[in-house]
């Protein structure tokens, strides 16, 4: 048996998250001692576990209660939107990162100066998921507004002559269809 601050201290929750589990039905405690506080037993220690899982997972208290009692096809179904709310929410976050990304080397190439090398600049491409037409649009898009910046830039992350000019030709031209993000220079 737990008393409801053995259970709160074992999973790391406030004792009031405990109340308020019991309050709404999720988690209501197996007994009372003497005293007239909750008990917790084995079994409510482990529906607690799967609480806490589920919460870790983003899911609603709401979905929760029915993961927990009702029919296991809820439970799938509702596991399978949550997967497919997450996969929204990596894209959403994906997209933030990437206007990141760009508005850090609009900056950059404002300054006409990195203080990334061209292998730092194109590892942050990389790690913000930058596909070979976000390069592509990034590179057209700075071309467009400001050529002379855009070589600046590319000169200063330490692109050769050559380089530059291929860039530039590939920036404005049409999308790559290829995985690489350039002809040669990237």
């Amino acid at each position: 048996m737990y008393t409801i601050g053995q259970l709160a201290k074992k999973f790391n929750l406030a004792r009031s998250t405990l109340l308020y589990y019991g309050a709404i039905g999720l988690l209501p405690g197996s007994g009372r001692t003497a005293a007239n506080y909750r008990t917790y037993t084995e079994a409510d220690c482990q529906k607690l576990g799967q609480i806490c899982a589920y919460r870790q997972a983003g899911l609603p208290l709401a979905d929760i209660a029915t993961l927990l009692n009702g029919p296991q096809t809820a439970a799938v179904s509702l596991l399978q939107n949550q997967v497919h709310n997450l996969s929204g929410e990596i894209t959403k976050l994906r997209e933030r990162q990437k206007l990141t990304v760009r508005l850090l080397l609009n900056c950059l190439a404002q300054e006409s100066r990195g203080p990334l090398n061209k292998s730092a600049w194109q590892e942050l491409f990389k790690e913000a998921g930058f596909s070979d037409r976000d390069q592509w649009q990034w590179h057209r898009d700075l071309e467009l507004a400001s050529p002379d910046k855009h070589t600046a830039f590319l000169a200063s992350v330490g692109f050769d002559a050559a380089a530059i000019a291929e860039i530039k030709a590939w920036a404005l031209g049409s999308q790559p269809m290829s995985n690489t993000c350039s002809p040669r220079a990237h």
